[in-house]
């Protein structure tokens, strides 16, 4: 797996590139004829485009919530506090969190 930390600057730089044709699709839509097929276009373009963004930003905040459990994990392991109930909700959450990873992972090429 690459560098958490690379992968979330390289969906920042995507989002950014997304976010700049969302502006220029907004500023096209109000000099197109109201209720033409082109307007339509325009907003499906823009709402797919949200998507995109919300799910980016949506795999880079679980990336984050992934590197900071594991670190907070091994801290406790080394505390030899495997037992405890904070111990045992990151672990699950850690689990949860890798299942939506590669099922993000799999639909992105």
């Amino acid at each position: 797996m690459r560098n958490k930390r690379v992968e979330i600057n390289e969906l920042e730089k995507a989002a950014a590139t997304l976010q700049s044709l969302v502006g220029k699709l907004e500023k096209c839509a109000p000099k197109l004829k109201a209720g033409s097929a082109q307007v339509s276009l325009v907003n499906n373009r823009l709402a797919a485009l949200n998507v995109a963004l919300g799910l980016m930003q949506c795999y880079a905040d679980l990336l984050l919530e992934q590197e900071t459990a594991l670190a907070t994990l091994e801290k406790l392991k080394t505390e030899g506090k495997e037992k405890t109930v904070t111990y045992r909700e990151l672990f699950g959450k850690k689990l949860l969190n890798k299942t939506m990873l590669e099922r993000l992972a799999r639909y992105t090429p």
